[in-house]
This record gives C-alpha cells, sequence and structure tokens, in this order.
C-alpha cells in the first residue's frame, strides 16, 4: 500500500483493490491462527503446549468452528481487526 502512495500508479492500481486485498488476507491469517483443533493455528499452540494434543481428534473443534461461523459478531470483528491493523501499518490511522 505504501508503494501506492510513492509512484503514481492511478491507472493500473486502486487504493481501495489493494485495502481490500490486504484486508482479505489479513483477516484470513488471523482466522487461521486461531487455535481450534482442525486449524493450523492448533497445530502451533500444540507444539508450545503439548498438554493439547490429545484433543487433535475431538469433536470439540467442529463444534468451535459451528459456533464461530453461526455468531454475526464475529466476522465484524475480524475486519476490525483486521483494518486497525492496515491503518496502524500504513499510518494512516
Amino acid at each position: 500500500m505504501k508503494i501506492y502512495f510513492i509512484t503514481p500508479i492511478d491507472g493500473i492500481l486502486s487504493y481501495q483493490f489493494l485495502y481490500l486485498g490486504a484486508r482479505i488476507n489479513l483477516s484470513l491469517f488471523i482466522f487461521n491462527l486461531l487455535p481450534i483443533p482442525p486449524g493450523d493455528g492448533f497445530h502451533v499452540f500444540s507444539e508450545i503446549f503439548p498438554a493439547l494434543k490429545p484433543l487433535k481428534d475431538s469433536p470439540f473443534g467442529f463444534f468451535a468452528l459451528m459456533i464461530i461461523f453461526i455468531s454475526p459478531g464475529f466476522s465484524v470483528g475480524l475486519y476490525a481487526i483486521s483494518n486497525v491493523v492496515i491503518a496502524t501499518a500504513s499510518g494512516t490511522g
């Protein structure tokens, strides 16, 4: 996003396109780091905390994912966190 402010590339890329791409990627990154058993965040946390390894094949993870997908405020919170991180990194906020 800083490249956009330095060079005149208005005809090729727009600020909104770069912002949307950064927001989607950051939201997926944050979601992927959640320590829920089927996700990658669980594998990271289970290496740090070996006592969590028995939860790997438990139905708890799928139930937790179902609750997360059903809750209406989760995506709003995820995008809010992404917006704060992007605004801080780009120096616009």
